[in-house]
């Protein structure tokens, strides 16, 4: 069954499903780009409407790529030699989705679950959607102001 809804800028508990190499036609280029889709599943709406991704390029190496950003956030601290990110496939994350620099609705951070929240005691699935609404900064409207470690850790923006 198909299933249609506009998501709105919040944070959403979603599992998640993996990462996959893409390759899209290039149209100024005509070549071939490679990209990867980075994907999680919305608890609370497990239909293809639930599944939330973002696009970025393949080189994590820059602290200021979305590939780093997103690979540090999937393995909840700074990316270190031999990560592999299918070691994280199936935890939960508090998916931040709101405007990008640009005003485009996109995942712009990703916060690992600490484990001792990632189920209740009766193997429940926490949280509903969306967690919260994004947060607002008089500074930034519609950008969600970094976290400090007493928040949790820091936030990964985007």
């Amino acid at each position: 069954m198909v299933s249609y809804r506009t998501r709105t800028a919040g944070i959403y508990r979603a599992r998640y499903t993996g990462t996959s190499v893409r390759e899209l036609d290039n149209a100024e280029t005509g070549e071939k780009d490679v990209r990867w889709l980075w994907t999680f599943q919305e608890v609370a709406d497990t239909t293809t409407a639930g599944e939330i991704s973002k696009w970025t390029g393949t080189d994590p190496k820059s602290p200021n790529s979305n590939a780093h950003k997103m690979l540090a956030g999937v393995m909840g601290r700074k990316p270190q030699d031999g990560d592999d990110t299918d070691t994280q496939i199936g935890k939960l994350y508090d998916v931040v989705y709101g405007p990008n620099q640009a005003g485009n609705l996109t995942i712009t951070s990703v916060v690992l679950v600490p484990e001792s929240s990632q189920v209740t005691p009766l193997g429940i699935e926490t949280a509903s959607q969306p967690v919260q609404d994004a947060p607002q900064s008089p500074q930034s409207p519609g950008v969600a102001p970094a976290a400090t470690e007493a928040d949790g850790g820091p936030a990964l923006d985007f």
